[in-house]
């Protein structure tokens, strides 16, 4: 697997290239802090044909606060996995990991276990991060079997 230095302080949107491709075993660690006046924000897993195997939206401005899991294949969204319950705050720093399971994205937000969103296209065909709207980024950092969180402190 090959090793990728932690990407610091980049501008969003943010578009990063995951070397090797995604595999079982294999973390992402994001740092940041959501706007004070955010409305939403994404983190994307995209595919090599531009699909997105893991969308993750964090929903401020729907009346509810929700966090939005989807896949979209072909231009076509599938059907939505919605959480009511927000870890983020706004104009707060947060850390978000995503651990690469056999069978799901398993992700954490600030040491809590957050949600598990079961694959629906193969990881091998996942080949870039994607972030947008309202936060501002640290660190991406990008492993294989463990973070190094000491890589990228807040």
């Amino acid at each position: 697997m090959a090793f990728q230095q932690p990407i610091l302080n980049p501008n969003v949107p943010f578009t990063g290239s995951i070397f090797g491709g995604l595999s079982e075993g294999k973390m992402v660690l994001i740092q940041g802090q959501v706007h004070p006046y955010v409305k939403r924000f994404s983190m994307n897993l995209r595919c090599s044909n531009g699909d997105i195997a893991f969308h993750f939206n964090p929903r401020f401005d729907e009346g509810r606060l929700v966090v939005v899991c989807n896949t979209e294949q072909s231009h076509c969204w599938g059907s939505e996995e919605r959480t009511y319950n927000m870890p983020f705050q706004s104009d707060t720093y947060f850390e978000m990991i995503i651990n690469v399971k056999n069978h799901c994205y398993q992700v954490s937000v600030n040491g809590q276990h957050f949600l598990e969103y079961r694959h629906r296209v193969p990881l091998h065909t996942v080949q870039t991060l994607e972030i947008v709207g309202d936060v501002s980024l640290s660190c991406v950092s990008f492993s294989g079997n463990s973070v190094s969180i000491g890589a990228c402190l807040l």
